[in-house]
């Protein structure tokens, strides 16, 4: 069995380029998992232990006890959507190295090795593997985990943050990973045996590919010399490894550069129309019969809860009788909205939660249940936050319609609590901040593995058509004419599947942040213009190019050194 194994292992390792990313990708894992919890795992059980002493945590440690929540569940989601493509990576890895290696594998089985024998040496390579490239990441998350630590110390105001992971959590990134990248390889392996041992030996299979799909396929688009891609796609599963990579590819890019601009997004609708100085609040309710000679804006504030169908809401109720150049609500197409009987929505709960213009919220304000109208959405609302007319909430609040618990000023009061604007904003710029340190690497890494996979799926492509290459050299085709009908179509098609799935990549990168920001209870709007796509399409054809390079260098050196033979024996 260990002979077996160093066999099988061998003709691997010969594969370098394909297990170096494979290999990538196991570090990549890891390090995003141990990078976050290296940070949260101690600190969790210390807040845990706080309140369960004291009963409650003070302020920052409460802000910090909920960031450790959202990074928890943020990393969990990208854990998960990452072993789910690395999973179908490898499967089609695996699959396409027991289909080249077929005659190796009938001659281990004419030996009398058993198929499940051949499979089990399969399972402990890449067991090996993975568990290097997990202690790996495990390693270059601890030091990475400082910078998290960090970013929180200042985000927080905390001292005494520390460094370490429980057991679950070691077992989780290490052996639990592994054992479901093992399962995949032996899912891979099984029927291997059902063919013929002879007929594995040769290499042949006992009925055709039936070429009508990939011609029926390929002569649907209008694309001059259809030859060269039905040749190019002959593979139906290199074409699909494709499809794969590029869908993986948008989803990554999508979801990173929107993660990354949705702060500055927040920030930017906090400022709109707001010109005031000072938020002003008070702990009783106050009554002012002039409000209408100044122009400062009296509101009344509660907190209510929001009951939408599996879900409830801890929200702000603002009242307002009207809106001033201190603060104006506008809507998508930056128009006023006038104050009048029903809710003003803002963007998360459109957003994450569908609601709409028409539509009828259940509210719970001190006790009462309501059930309101929506009469407008605004861009620029605070988070957490929904509007009514001030009297309509003095009503459920049984006060009158004079009362109020807040001004938004620009003159200086000498009651109570005073909030200057530039301290609000700094104060959501911190909330926003809270994770960006994780986000910013994590997502980093995300765009580097769509990177990767569009590098190995192009590879298996272009290694697909080595022996037409090879072929068409000892024919007498120079490098150019070869390149031309073989590596090119490989960066048209990418192009292609590019467009194709491009509203696939939009919609499940928008499906996975909106279900982030649910769970997490941070708003993050989901952003994508022009300029991202451009950006991504650069990308994506610079790492056409530099693979198609890198083969074409590799093919130069086969032939000058006229071991076509060789390689087509072995292709």
């Amino acid at each position: 069995m260990i002979l077996l194994f160093k066999y099988l292992s061998r003709d691997l390792i010969k594969k370098k380029s394909m297990i170096s990313v494979l290999f990538l990708f196991t570090v990549f894992i890891s390090f995003m998992y141990f990078f976050v919890h290296f940070s949260i795992d101690k600190n969790w059980l210390i807040l845990n232990e706080i309140l369960e002493q004291n009963g409650n945590l003070s302020a920052d440690e409460a802000k910090y006890y909920t960031a450790l929540q959202n990074n928890q569940i943020l990393i969990r989601n990208i854990t998960v959507a990452m072993m789910s493509i690395f999973s179908i990576i490898l499967f089609m890895f695996m699959k396409n190295f027991i289909h080249k290696n077929e005659t190796n594998i009938g001659h281990i089985l004419s030996m009398g090795f058993l198929e499940h024998d051949v499979i089990i040496a399969l399972v402990f390579a890449t067991a090996c593997f993975s568990i290097i490239g997990s202690l790996v990441g495990l390693v270059l998350g601890y030091f990475g985990s400082s910078i998290l630590m960090n970013a929180n110390m200042e985000t927080y105001l905390i001292n005494g943050i520390v460094k370490g992971i429980n057991i679950k959590t070691l077992l989780i990134g290490t052996l639990l990973t592994t054992a479901v990248f093992c399962v995949v390889t032996y899912a891979t392996g099984i029927g291997m045996g059902r063919k013929d041992v002879a007929l594995m030996i040769k290499h042949m299979d006992k009925k055709e590919p039936h070429p009508g799909l990939i011609e029926a396929l390929v002569s649907r688009f209008p694309i001059k010399d259809k030859f060269k891609f039905k040749l190019t796609m002959k593979n139906i599963s290199a074409v699909l490894f494709i499809v794969v990579a590029v869908v993986t590819f948008n989803i990554m890019f999508v979801l990173s550069v929107s993660l990354f601009f949705s702060g500055k997004k927040i920030i930017e609708t906090q400022t709109t129309n707001r010109d005031y100085s000072y938020d002003v609040s008070y702990n009783n309710y106050m009554t002012n019969n002039n409000q209408s000679e100044t122009e400062d804006i009296y509101y009344l504030k509660e907190e209510g809860t929001i009951e939408l169908e599996g879900d409830t809401l801890q929200y702000n109720i603002v009242g307002l009788d009207h809106t001033s150049s201190l603060f104006q609500l506008v809507d998508k197409n930056n128009k006023a909205i006038n104050i009048e009987e029903g809710i003003i929505l803002n963007p998360e709960l459109e957003e994450n939660y569908g609601l709409k213009v028409g539509d009828e919220i259940h509210l719970i304000v001190a006790g009462e249940a309501y059930a309101i109208p929506v009469v407008a959405s605004a861009v620029n609302a605070d988070l957490k936050t929904i509007y009514i007319p001030k009297q309509q909430l003095a009503k459920m609040l049984s006060q009158n319609s004079m009362s109020y618990n807040g001004v938004l000023t620009n003159r200086r009061l000498e009651d109570g609590v005073v909030t200057t604007f530039e301290d609000k904003i700094a104060t959501i710029q911190r909330g926003l901040t809270s994770n960006k340190a994780s986000a910013v690497i994590n997502q980093s890494i995300g765009v580097i593995t769509g990177c990767l996979l569009i590098y190995l799926a192009l590879l298996i492509g272009l290694n697909n058509n080595m022996k037409s290459i090879l072929i068409f050299d000892l024919l007498g085709y120079n490098n150019r004419e070869v390149n031309k009908v073989l590596l090119n179509p490989h960066m048209i098609l990418i192009n292609i599947f590019f467009w194709i799935t491009l509203p696939i990549g939009v919609y499940v990168a928008r499906g996975i942040q909106i279900m982030t920001s649910i769970q997490t209870g941070d708003y993050m709007p989901f952003q994508i213009n022009i300029v991202t796509v451009a950006y991504m399409l650069f990308i994506l054809n610079l790492l056409c190019f530099l693979v198609r390079a890198l083969f074409a260098i590799k093919i130069k050196h086969i032939i000058y050194a006229e071991r076509q033979a060789e390689f087509l024996q072995e292709w």
